[in-house]
């Protein structure tokens, strides 16, 4: 096997190894009695795992970081999780002054 061969088959390797363990983070989530977590996008990368979403309270946001700091294989965790509601854009309109 010749040196560019050995290079692919290792970018591969590596490649299914994040695949995988985004799989896991993602299970240990979607498992954990928590509902607003199964919606975070969890991205892999070299044994970092990168959590992005919103969830509606801090407490979500620290179970979620918990969650993945359990599995096998996560060396460091990127935290983008956002704290508050999404915005339901078919409904919103700024409140002025006031409720009456």
């Amino acid at each position: 096997m010749n040196t560019q061969s050995r290079i692919t088959e290792a970018l591969v390797d590596d490649a299914l190894a994040d695949q995988e363990l985004g799989q896991r983070v993602q299970l240990y989530l979607v498992h954990s009695g928590h509902a607003c977590l199964r919606s975070l996008g969890v991205y892999a990368h070299n044994g970092v795992i990168t959590l992005r979403g919103i969830v509606p309270r801090f407490y979500a946001r620290q179970v979620a970081m918990s969650c993945a700091q359990r599995v096998a294989g996560v060396r460091e965790i990127v935290d983008e999780i956002e704290v508050g509601a999404p915005l339901n854009h078919g409904n919103h309109r700024p409140l002025i002054g006031r409720p009456r």
